[in-house]
Formats: structure tokens, sequence, C-alpha cells
């Protein structure tokens, strides 16, 4: 931009693309609305951004996140390996869900919050942003193995749609055998998907049993039986000392702490999780030893305006990771942030999952003690996999733990048995028969006089046409829709049929008539009790979109509601690129109009130059980057889209072109940026092959020196790898190689700021002369003059001024070359600083007064 700019020490920050709420904002309504930034888009951040749009209809919502590919299930990522699932069932939002329901979502990694200030440091500027009320719902990541040679390709973990993508990518390759670590319920999804996939199976689990905070001894040991006569290896007590490489250099073998060692082609780790809050580090908020944000039943925690949710929460010590309590928590978190008083209370904890191919339920407490009384169902000789165990205290139920097959009917037993410990029901008189299947809890609690109707909510009332009952599913819903939004969450296990949620969702008031009501969906139910949705259908009288993909020469017609591009032989764009993906991306129809979607690929997929961090409206001209293929789409009906001036960025920068985070931008530090997985890095990476300190970017005289830090797996650049400590100069658009996978390249190309869409707006208006009245309104740059383009159109000069938004303070500048005046001075080429109220004066003599938000 020429000029230069005050001296400020950078942070470590990604840019992207600006937003949709940049151009044709009013002002003065943007500066008066309240703002609410939730960090994270999972099912605690996505049920909040909802509550929040509900009860402030007016309010600025953005929700902020470094996950390319917005709005899924992690949930059924393993039903996805399993086959159960579809890629385009994998989303838990409509394409056009941030649209409708004007939620700006934010591809950048949140740095660090300052409540006392309300701020947060993000991705997108050096600068800080503003929020009125802020919710940490980050989730958690996976914790990784920490044994030698961890770093190894083929050890993989399962937490993200870039991670189920890389294992079944892997698995089309030779793959005989695995290793899956961690005996939990994730580890056991691991091995039961892998074992339909025809892999021999190793399971290894360091406690002497399965699950010891949930399983007792003898359902481990059901457990146990059940793996390995389905083929299982099943190791316990043991843990992984190192891991051996092949010839390839990927993983070969493991070895566990007894010397046994265990041949291999891939290592599927699921060793718990880590919470995501290294952004709240010193931010004075009050954490867990492992990281966890304390927060009371209102989901509040120690900070002001400041609220946590989901799997990042520990709400009064307790810990779930499960879909439905994070959806229930940022339903609470949603709406004590406008102003509510509601509390999280979902009763006893109700805890269903699928465990290898048996279901199982857990509830309360299940240990035997002074005054309980424990009732046992464990019939033999049936052929069939079936215990029961239930914990009485008092007359009162008081845990049950509960695992078998199908017929066993594990999940219809314990949503009854957890009525029955919500409503402190004495069950003295029919204790024998509350394992009956057929056993009448609603009628029994019933007879009692135990149901009392529910205390109305403060918000109004919302009528609900109830189906029969036997369109009701029971299962734990991880259905996320405004519909379920409003709901008290009472036992958080039934799934309203689509036919609801429509006619819920018409009711809402009139002032929210923007929200897109939501489309039929069709389900199905997945054999560990979760409704898998299949691809919205088009509403009546939608008509197919012409449409098409030009490539190479080629055209390529896009027919019916669902396409894919890909390497696959199915892929309605079938391509011959090594570098493209199976599944690449997807385009599907919703309403009248087309979007591209990436299906949670290593590279990614780019749009426009941008890479795709959610689902992106199709318009003609646009292009597309697959691999090393570019594709153009062509619409009669889908028009270019026209788009003003946009605020952008020049400040140099690596951009993660593969991996985890894949389009995250970050600026580089003046002085040096560490790369790195641990919490200590300025860029992290959170991927096995990537050290806690991997490498180094320092700055000095304008030139940007790259070194590896002593890594295992290494630092790469142009296909040759950096000795540890030497230094090598970095050049504009190279591309280095961190790990085994991440690809990161350097640039000082300017790129569109995608922070600027939910930043305040400052204000320049023309006050006297030429073009009185005329006013506009930028996040971080603005020209002024007569040229075609520039934010303020005035006669005179085709460009008069400059005007920027730097490291959160404001500076002007010359562009006529010397004719402009601010508070009666001389303008120069140089940055000069500039405060609300100034007077900025044109060649022409329009007066300009510039009004900070």
């Amino acid at each position: 931009m020429g000029g230069s700019l005050p001296a400020f020490r950078g942070l470590c920050n990604g840019v992207g693309c600006a937003g949709r709420a940049v151009h044709g904002c009013s002002h003065d309504s943007h500066m008066a609305r309240k703002r609410y930034v939730i960090v994270g888009d999972g099912a605690a951040g996505l049920t909040a951004a909802e509550e929040i749009r509900r009860r402030a209809p007016d309010a600025a919502i953005g929700v902020f996140c470094d996950d390319p590919n917005p709005g899924y299930f992690r949930a059924a990522l393993t039903n996805f390996l399993l086959g159960e699932l579809r890629e385009d069932q994998l989303w838990a939002v409509a394409p056009n869900f941030y649209d409708a329901h004007r939620i700006e979502r934010v591809f950048t990694r949140v740095l660090r919050v300052e409540p006392q200030k309300r701020e947060l440091w993000c991705s997108g500027n050096p600068a800080p942003l503003p929020y009125d009320a802020l919710l940490v719902a980050t989730g958690a990541r996976s914790r990784p193995p920490s044994f030698h040679g961890s770093h190894l390709p083929g050890v993989l973990t399962l937490r993200t749609v870039q991670d189920a993508r890389r294992v079944v990518d892997t698995l089309r390759g030779n793959v005989k055998r695995a290793v899956v670590l961690g005996g939990g319920a994730l580890g056991l999804e691991w091995t039961h998907a892998l074992l339909e996939r025809g892999v021999q199976v190793t399971l290894v689990e360091r406690a002497p049993r399965f699950m010891p905070r949930a399983l007792d001894a003898v359902a481990s040991d059901l457990l146990a039986a059940r793996l390995r006569k389905a083929g299982v290896e099943v190791v316990l007590g043991e843990e992984v000392a190192r891991a051996e490489p092949g010839p390839t250099g990927a993983v070969a073998a493991l070895v566990t702490n007894t010397g046994r060692r265990l041949p291999c082609d891939l290592v599927g780790a699921a060793l718990g999780i880590v919470p995501n809050s290294d952004l709240l580090e010193h931010a004075g908020v009050l954490r867990e030893p492992n990281g966890a944000v304390k927060v009371g039943r209102t989901l509040r925690t120690s900070a002001p305006d400041v609220w946590a949710a989901g799997d990042v929460a520990s709400v009064e010590g307790e810990q779930l990771g499960l879909w439905e309590p994070a959806r229930h928590q940022g339903r609470v978190a949603g709406a004590n942030m406008c102003g509510a008083q509601e509390q999280y209370r979902p009763g006893v904890h109700y805890f269903a999952t699928r465990l290898f191919d048996l279901d199982f339920a857990r509830l309360g407490e299940i240990d035997d003690g002074p005054g309980r009384s424990v009732l046992v169902d464990f019939p033999r000789g049936t052929g069939h996999i079936a215990y029961r165990k239930l914990v009485l205290e008092g007359g009162k139920v008081r845990g049950a733990l509960l695992i078998g097959e199908k017929q066993a009917k594990v999940r219809t037993i314990g949503r009854g048995l957890k009525r029955l410990i919500d409503e402190q029901a004495d069950v003295s008189s029919v204790s024998a028969r509350l394992l009956d299947p057929s056993f009448d809890v609603a009628g029994f609690l019933g007879t009692q006089q135990l149901v009392a109707k529910p205390e109305p909510r403060p918000e109004p009332t919302r009528a609900v046409p109830i189906a029969s009952a036997a369109k009701l599913r029971g299962t734990q819903a991880i259905n996320i829709t405004s519909a379920l939004a409003g709901m008290k969450a009472q036992v958080g296990t039934v799934a309203l049929p689509s036919e609801l949620l429509v006619q819920r969702t018409s009711q809402l008031p009139q002032r929210t008539s923007q929200l897109a009501a939501a489309e039929p969906r069709r389900t199905k139910m997945l054999s560990i009790g979760l409704p898998a949705e299949a691809a919205a259908e088009p509403p009546p009288g939608a008509q197919t979109i012409e449409a098409r993909f030009e490539v190479g020469g080629h055209v390529l017609p896009l027919t019916g509601k669902l396409c894919s591009i890909g390497t696959a032989p199915e892929s309605t764009v079938r391509l011959s690129d090594p570098t493209v993906s199976w599944l690449h991306a997807q385009v599907t129809q919703q309403g009248n109009a087309l979007y591209l979607r990436d299906a949670g690929t290593q590279t990614g997929t780019w749009v426009n130059g941008v890479a795709l961090a959610e689902a992106h409206p199709l318009r003609d001209g646009d292009r597309i980057q697959v691999g090393r293929t570019q594709l153009v789409f062509r619409s009669s009906v889908l028009g270019p889209l026209t788009v003003g001036g946009e605020a952008v960025i020049s400040l140099p920068r690596l951009e993660l072109r593969s991996g985890p985070g894949m389009g995250l931008s970050f600026v580089l530090a003046t002085e040096q940026c560490t790369i790195g997985s641990g919490a200590s890095a300025d860029l992290q990476v959170f991927e096995p092959s990537v050290a806690a300190q991997h490498a180094r970017v320092r700055a000095a005289h304008g030139v940007h020196y790259l070194s590896d830090l002593g890594s295992a797996s290494g630092t790469y650049v142009r296909a040759a790898r950096l000795p540890p400590g030497q230094e090598l100069p970095l050049t504009d658009g190279e591309v280095v190689q961190i790990g085994s996978v991440v690809g990161i390249a350097y640039t000082r190309a300017p790129t569109r700021d995608r922070v600027a869409a939910f930043r305040p707006f400052a204000k320049v208006e023309v006050v006297s002369g030429a073009g009185a009245g005329q006013s506009a309104t930028f996040a971080e740059r603005a020209l002024v003059g007569s040229a075609e383009g520039t934010q303020l159109r005035v006669p005179g000069a085709a460009h008069e001024l400059e005007l920027l938004l730097h490291a959160g303070a404001y500076f002007t500048r010359d562009l006529s070359g010397g004719r402009t005046f601010k508070s009666g001075a001389p303008l120069g080429p140089e940055w000069a600083p500039l405060r609300g109220g100034e007077l900025l004066l044109l060649s022409s003599g329009s007066m300009l007064r510039f009004e900070e938000p």
C-alpha cells in the first residue's frame, strides 16, 4: 500500500475472505446492535446461535470457527466409516443455514480473549474485535499418542470430517492389519468399522478392563468375549511403548511395554479428548486441571459476559462430551446470554451408545454401598447377550447398567429407568418387574400421581401439533433445528418427525420471517440409535437448475439434486487428477440455489482463490480448484454476483494448504512465529506428525527465514529437508511441508479479510460541498475519490484519500498529490493518525467528517 504504518509487534493471526455483512449494512443500525460472538460451530455453538437469533432477531451473531467444514455430526463419523451414512448425511445444518438465520460464520482462529475489555484477538487481523457476550463452545480435540514414533504416517485420530476422509482414503490402500488404541466407545467404534472393512484388528486398552468408570467387571468381560468371538485380538493391561516404521517410512508395528510386538498397517488412536480452551489461557477464567472451563448451572464462567458449553465446559465438575447434553447446554447458554436466568438441569445423566455391536446404557450410580440393594438380570444359555444391573436405595432407583443385543431393548428400559430416577418414584412395590421390557413406566407413574405439569417457560409458548406416539422415535436425538432449540429438554431422547419441525418453524414470530423454514428431511435410524438424515429435497415447485462445469475444454452438465466431484467411478464430475480425492466436493440444490461443499479433503476446495469454509452458493463464472484441476461453473440461471470493494489485508502470512485447519492463514509476527502442535506455538497445527515446537519463521530486514527446530518428521522446502537450525529465506509463493501432511504457503499477496464482516464499522460522510449527504461505512479500509470502485465516490481526483484501521487505531493519507487537508493541516503520502470527529478537506472543496465506531 506504500507509506509506512506505525511499528507494532504483530500477532500470529489467520486471514481469509470477507463475509456477507460488509456491504449494504446500515451504519446506525449496525452500531446499535448487540454483538454476540460464539467460538465453535458444533452442537453447543449452533444451538446457542439459533436460540440467540430466536430471542434477539436484530442482534449481530458471529460464529467463529477454525474448522474448514462447518456444522457436521461428530457423533456420527464412525457411522460414516461403517458405511451407515453417506457423505451428505454428515452435515448438521442445511447449506443455507447461516444465510437464512443471518448468522456470520467467520473462518478464523481465536487466539486469546480479554474479558475485562470484552475483546478477542482472532485470526482475521492484528486488531482486537469487541463483543457484548461471548460463548466459548470450542469443543475438544483428540488426545494425541505420546509414545516414540507416534508421528509416523498411518497413526491416525478421528475427530473431524477431515480425519474421517483421511481414514477412508487410507483404507482404500493395502491395509490388512490395524491396531486400535483405547477401549472406550470411540475405540470400539473404530474396531467395528475396521472389521466391517475386512481389516484384522488388535484392540489395546491399558486398563485391566474396558471403561472402568462406566462398566462393571461383568459387563467388561461380556464385551471382551464378544470382541474375541468376532475375531478381535484383545490386549488389556498393556500400553504402547513405541512404533516401528516399515520400508516406506509408515508405521509397520507397535511394541507394548511388555515387549509384545503388534504388526499393523494402520493405528487408530482413541485416547480421549483435550478441551480446546487455549484461547482462555491468560483470560483469568477458572479451568479444571485438564483445561475444561468451569461453569455453573447457568453456564456462565468466572469472567464477565463469558459463557461456556459443550465438550469444553465442566458443569459443576461434570464433563460429559456427548452430543445431546452439548445441545442442551448451548440452548441454556444462548438464552442466558440474552438476559434469561435458565439453569442446565438435565436430571440424572443418561449415557446410551453402542459398544462394538452391543447396545449400552448407563445412568446414575451403579456401585454397591451401605443401604443399597442390587438387582441383576443375567440370563444364561439363551444364545444372546443381555446383562442388566439395577441399584436401589430407600425404595428408589439409584442407578442402572444395561448391555445387550437389540432384542434386549436396552434403550427402552434405560429411558424408563431415567424417568423413575428423575421423578424420585418409590418403586418398592414393583422392584421385581423393573427390568422387564414390558413394564409400563408411564402407567406406573400415573397411578402414583407423580407426574406434575411442567412449569411454563418465561418466553411465549408455541403450539405444536403432536403426531401419534407411533411417529415418535425413541433415540438420543442429534438433529439440530431451530424447532428443537426452543424446547425445554427433559429426557433428551425424542427426535420429532420432520413434519413437526416444519410446523414449529413456521410459527416463529413475524419479525424473524427471514429465517428459512426447515425443509422436510428423510431419516433412517442408525444402529446406535441416532437418526441419520438424507439429503434435503428441493421444495415443491423447485425446478432443476441448468448448470454445468467447464474443465479442460469439456462441458460436464450437472444433473440431479446432488452431484459429486472426485475420482470415484460413480462421481457426477469424474476427474483423473491424482491430487483429487475419491470424493472431493459436492453440489447440492437447496431451493432455487446450488451450493458447493468440500467433502472434508486434506487439500480443500478453493473458490475464486479462497478456501471453501462453508457451503458456497454457486454463481456463473465461479472458478473452482480441486487438487490441480480448475473447473469453471456456468449457469444461465445463476448469474454472477457483483460485490463492492472488499476489506483486504496485505501483511505477509502463512496459509495452511493441507492438513487440519486447511485454508486458515496466519499473519506473521514482525519478529518471529513458531509453528507446532503445542499450546505455546504461535501457529498451532494439531496433527500427530507435527512436533510441539516444530519450526520457526523469523523476520529480519524485510525477509522471512524458515528453520526447523529439531522435529522428528522434518520441515521440507522444495522437497529437501531442512537441517535443524539452518535458516532458509522464503520467497513469495513458497510452499513448505511441516510433518507428513501439512502444507504451508508463504505469501505477501493481498487477501480478503474474513473478520471485516463482523468488525464495527467506521463512517466517513460528506458534510459540505459536492456530494454533500453521501457517506460510506467501512471495517478496515476505504478509498475516497471519483474512480469507480472507491467506497465513497465524490467529484475530484480519481483517488483523494485512503483510510485504514491498523492495530486498533485509524489512519489516513493523501493520494491526490498533496491537495487534501486534515483539521486544517496538509496531508502527505505518509500515514497520519485519524480521530473521530476530525474533518478532511478534498481537492474539490468537499468537506468530510470521520466517525469512529
